[in-house]
């Protein structure tokens, strides 16, 4: 995490649920990290891992399960790409989830609080859903993606099938996301997430656009685990 980040996590007092220790791996990824906004998407298994750091004594079934139910509530969402070798995942950025944290819970520092970073969210969360309306959650973002972009915004829409490291044969993308060992020619052009924002395509058009790209998608890869 490096983009609007803010101090140091601190030690938490309190001993955290795995709700709780998950919605903690959302606002700062490791324990010690700075609150910040997710650069990638993520594999389960390093949500997890992040969500253990911050309370180290809840048991992996437990963190788990929490995981699945957050997902349901959609405090985590689905990206939908394909092309990578285990799902991704990325934040939605509800802040109603942060008040689950305990009142004494300690992130970003002592100078700020969880309203603080409630309103770090809503700003992040207002400011996508601005620039690129509900496909945020369908693709999830990218700092790597959104610097090759036309768009002011440092983030974009993460390509997928179109992101120049699987067109180019590489192993993994820009943030270390195994591709899946799969033919990687006669896949949907995704380039056009480049140009997502408001300013280029309406609502309307933005929508046809992603329903037709999903639609090919779920043609080429069937058994991928689509969000219902």
């Amino acid at each position: 995490m490096t983009q609007g980040n803010m101090p140091s996590v601190a030690a938490n007092k309190s001993i955290l649920s795995a709700r709780q220790a998950l919605i903690c791996a959302c606002v700062a990824e490791w324990a010690g990290d700075a609150p910040s906004m997710w650069v990638s998407p993520a594999i389960e298994a390093d949500i997890l891992a992040w969500a253990k750091s911050h309370s180290p004594t809840i048991k992996d079934e437990e963190l788990t399960a929490a995981f699945q139910e957050l997902l349901t509530e959609e405090l985590f969402v689905l990206v939908c790409h394909p092309v990578f070798a285990q799902p991704v995942y990325y934040c939605s950025l509800d802040s109603n989830f942060l008040k689950e944290l305990p009142d004494d819970i300690c992130i970003g520092g002592a100078e700020f609080d969880i309203k603080f970073i409630g309103a770090f969210w809503e700003d992040f969360q207002e400011r996508y859903f601005e620039e690129y309306g509900t496909t945020w959650l369908l693709w999830g973002l990218c700092a790597a993606q959104g610097s090759q972009g036309p768009s002011d915004s440092p983030w974009g829409p993460c390509l997928g099938c179109s992101c120049v490291c699987f067109t180019k044969g590489e192993a993994e993308c820009n943030f270390g996301l195994n591709f899946e060992n799969i033919d990687r020619s006669g896949w949907p052009d995704l380039k056009y997430l480049h140009h997502i924002n408001a300013d280029v395509y309406s609502v309307k058009k933005r929508e046809t656009m992603t329903h037709a790209s999903i639609v090919e998608l779920k043609h080429r890869q069937p058994e991928f685990p689509w969000p219902h």
